[in-house]
């Protein structure tokens, strides 16, 4: 898989860095509580990382993550 990606804009070819969209699957007493603490210290991460809360992050079932991949 290539970095870069090239889209068309107006007639002109335009080469962009890929961005991975990364979901995070946090627990909400260890991962989430850390995430949530660098929230309220202002410190950012990037842009492209989705958290998702869960109860558990041991009770995620992978099937369930690649069957939507």
């Amino acid at each position: 898989m290539n970095n870069k990606q090239t889209a068309m804009e107006g007639g002109q070819t335009k080469v962009t860095e890929f961005e991975p969209l990364i979901i995070a699957f946090c627990c909400n007493w260890c991962s989430y509580a850390g995430a949530d603490l660098a929230g309220i210290s202002r410190i950012q991460y990037p842009p492209n990382v989705r958290i998702i809360r869960v109860m558990c992050s041991g009770m995620i079932q992978l099937v369930l993550i690649f069957v939507q991949v």
